[in-house]
């Protein structure tokens, strides 16, 4: 006596299932890729924003709690390893004692606060008409005062969006986002 058995289903997918599936799923991968890549690089251009608001937030904090001015400047630091105020913040820059520098004058070990890295490739600081680079030192009072009303634009030469540090009269820095435009090139 011979019995039958019933065939089992077939588990698995066949080549012209697979085949579909792969490219549903690589159209949605093309779709979402390039807002993916806008949102990351919106996300590093506020990063490097907000490192420099805490460089400026620190020189206006030091200068309240040592009674004395501090100032912040471009310095090519970590490429030179010579502590003094040069170049354009592309290049990183120092937080210090004492008031402002000349571009090329020398900050003496004793005064130096901190020393911040370089940015990213394709990112600089620029004025707010957005005609230069930024390359001048910048004070803090012993009161806690700015030496003057101040914009520090982010820019990127990936994104067309801006983040800027606004600093008033009083010393308060607050990040905007698109206030005023980058150059194209620098």
């Amino acid at each position: 006596m011979s019995r039958k058995f019933p065939a089992a289903p077939c588990a698995g997918l066949t080549l012209i299932e697979l085949v579909i599936v792969l490219a549903v799923l690589s159209i949605v991968v093309m779709v979402t890729a390039t807002p993916m890549r806008n949102v990351i690089e919106a996300t590093r251009l506020r990063s490097e924003a907000a490192r420099v608001q805490l460089a400026i937030n620190l020189a206006r904090s030091e200068a309240v709690a040592r009674n004395l001015p501090i100032s912040l400047c471009p310095s090519s630091y970590s490429r030179s390893q010579e502590l003094k105020c040069d170049g354009d913040y592309r290049d990183g820059w120092l937080v210090f004692a004492g008031a402002g520098r000349k571009a090329g004058s020398k900050v003496e070990q004793a005064e130096l606060i901190r020393a911040f890295e370089p940015m990213p490739d394709g990112y600089w600081l620029s004025k707010r008409s957005g005609t230069a680079l930024l390359d001048s030192s910048f004070t803090y009072f012993a009161d806690g005062t700015a030496q003057g009303n101040l914009t520090m634009m982010v820019c990127s030469a990936r994104s067309s969006d801006t983040w800027s540090v606004v600093i008033n009269q009083v010393g308060r820095a607050r990040l905007a986002r698109n206030w005023g435009s980058c150059p194209s090139t620098v």
